[in-house]
């Protein structure tokens, strides 16, 4: 009865999201050591739901708006995707009593609670079957310890034993993923408040040369998911975070190595994050996220079946008129439109801009 994301076949290389206050806040305030670490986002948007092709169900509704974000698979012939869920404890500032200790017992019973992160999602090549397969959020919530870094092997080394050649190219491209990371863990100390509540950490390849197309490429690594981000103004950096990323190296580095696993960090005394979450309940980031969303937006729950946006239809404006796409009102981007005049993508705003006297609710056309 939700959706969740959107694509266009009009427009590739783009997914529609529905807009939440907590991810809108964290694009407002993205700092520019942070942007490259992060998929890009263009702006807002709204789609009516006569141009989704989706099942919304009994009692479902289209969100207000869309945050558009770039597609990291976009190029890709046949893409592989992990999504690691990242946090000893999945926290947000909204959260109540109940709902706090739903979701400390839901990481209690995953890796979460050892490794720091789970398996929130994975589609892989299979080199027993070599067919595609993939895992479930729920299936990865499931998972001991020693079957998550089994799966993390066949996502990032699918040819190992099989193809030396390509099997080194993976094992170069593990390293530089660790690299990255490292160099993101180097960018967080640098940046206190800011909690990454219950982001994720999405890496994506084209395993088309598992079938004889081609060869290795590029790994993409980005983060992702920002809805329930918090800032919480104070000086202290995100030290749970910063665990769940070396915990994240460590692993790596053992699929490359192929050798035993080491041990993991613990976690750090969760005490105090969890004394931020009940000190924060609807007050900075909630209330920053209704300034910027309005009413309309500010209810938003982000968690919303996935569908296709019809094809030669465009996005509407507020007043029905059909465009390559618009954004909101209620953003002020750095350029008039994401498309040119020839149909192609301006450079993206990494950061957007905040222009209050543009604030009004979306319409529903």
């Amino acid at each position: 009865g939700h959706v969740e994301l959107l694509t266009s076949s009009t427009y590739p290389g783009l997914v529609y999201k529905p807009v939440t206050a907590g991810e809108l806040y964290f694009y407002q305030c993205l700092p520019e050591a942070l942007a490259p670490y992060t998929s890009v986002c263009y702006g807002t948007c709204q789609i009516p739901a006569l141009q989704v092709d989706a099942d919304l169900g009994p009692g479902g509704a289209m969100p207000p708006a869309f945050l558009i974000m770039e597609d990291i698979t976009a190029g890709m012939k046949e893409p592989a995707v992990l999504d690691l869920k990242l946090g000893f404890r999945q926290r947000a500032a909204h959260h109540g009593p109940s709902k706090r200790s739903s979701m400390k017992a839901k990481c209690a019973r995953s890796t979460s609670r050892v490794m720091g992160f789970r398996l929130c999602g994975l589609r892989y090549f299979d080199p027993a079957t070599r067919k595609m397969r993939k895992s479930s959020k729920k299936e990865g919530q499931q998972e001991c310890q020693d079957s998550v870094l089994e799966k993390l092997l066949d996502y990032l080394r699918p040819l190992r034993g099989q193809s030396q050649e390509a099997d080194e190219a993976d094992v170069r491209s593990i390293h530089e993923i660790t690299e990255l990371l490292g160099d993101l863990s180097d960018v967080i100390r640098q940046l206190p408040g800011f909690r990454f509540w219950g982001c994720s950490l999405l890496l994506a390849r084209d395993v088309s040369y598992c079938f004889g197309q081609g060869g290795p490429k590029k790994t993409v690594c980005k983060l992702i998911d920002f809805s329930n981000f918090h800032m919480t103004y104070g000086d202290t950096v995100d030290l749970e975070f910063l665990t769940v990323l070396e915990n994240v190296q460590r692993c790596l580095a053992h699929c490359a190595a192929g050798t035993d696993m080491g041990e993991l960090l613990h976690a750090p005394d969760l005490r105090f994050q969890d004394l931020e979450q009940v000190g924060v309940k609807e007050k900075r980031v909630g209330a920053a996220g209704r300034l910027l969303l309005n009413a309309a937006l500010g209810e938003a729950d982000g968690h919303v079946a996935s569908g296709k946006v019809h094809e030669g239809q465009g996005l509407r404006e507020g007043n029905g008129n059909a465009s390559p796409w618009a954004p909101l009102r209620t953003i002020a981007l750095p350029c008039a439109s994401v498309l040119n005049s020839g149909g192609q993508p301006v450079p993206p705003a990494r950061k957007v801009v905040q222009s209050p006297s543009l604030y009004a609710p979306p319409r529903r056309v």
